[in-house]
């Protein structure tokens, strides 16, 4: 079932859809709605198909009614609901509507006091100000995302609180965080200011660091390769 973010008129739509069905002759309704017994009615919806309701024990509630309408998989009606702002919080378009609908676009022939101005709106959107504050806090959808790591040492050390990485790697320049794999208790950070060419003949570990930022991580002197969670933390 899909749950959808809901935009401005939503309720009034489908009150207006309601009545649109109910009003509709016989003859153009689809078979399986011509054919209800009393104490069901139906929403006849975009594409051909509908969703019935019984109602011969008690009412049906505004809840029964949206989650019948949003149970279906037909295409047709999430376009229909996509038109009106309405899409599955799975559904990609979504964060183009964020993008495009959000706040009020900015004409091409704006000044730049009418830009910042505009901008300033935006950003004090209820909305907008609470996925800044998810994206700060770095909570979900904005979490960091760590990935295991094999850490060495190597004879030529690094200075404490740097480290080489493979020149390759996508944490060559980073500030990274190092935390220990097996009970993950320490963390360290450290940047990679080093490079190392890692051309898959010889084994590299995907990081190397000084011994006392290793003796720090991992409480005991480390072994060739030991393992760890790197999170590129800017």
């Amino acid at each position: 079932m899909y749950k959808f973010v809901f935009g401005l008129g939503v309720l009034g739509g489908l009150v207006l859809g309601y009545f649109i069905g109910v009003l509709t002759p016989q003859e153009q309704l689809p078979d399986q709605v011509r054919s209800l017994r009393l104490d069901q009615f139906a929403i006849a919806l975009p594409g051909g198909s509908n969703v019935t309701f019984d109602i011969a024990e008690s009412p049906v509630g505004h809840q029964s009614v949206l989650d019948g309408l949003f149970s279906t998989e037909d295409v047709a009606v999430r376009e229909w609901l996509a038109e009106r702002d309405m899409y599955s919080i799975h559904d990609r378009r979504l964060v183009g509507a964020l993008n495009s609908r959000l706040c009020k676009p900015i004409p091409d022939h704006a000044t730049t006091d009418e830009k910042r101005r505009s901008d300033e709106l935006c950003a004090d959107n209820d909305v907008v100000r609470d996925i800044n504050e998810l994206k700060r806090r770095r909570e979900r959808p904005f979490h960091y995302v760590g990935t295991l790591i094999r850490v060495g040492v190597p004879e030529e050390q690094p200075p404490r609180g740097t480290a080489n990485v493979c020149k390759e790697s996508e944490l060559v320049g980073n500030q990274i965080q190092l935390t220990e794999e097996r009970r993950r208790l320490n963390t360290i950070e450290v940047r990679a200011t080093g490079v190392y060419a890692c051309t898959g003949y010889v084994r590299y570990p995907d990081i190397q660091i000084n011994a006392d930022d290793a003796r720090a991580l991992f409480d005991r002197p480390p072994g060739e390769y030991e393992q760890a969670i790197a999170v590129a933390i800017d």
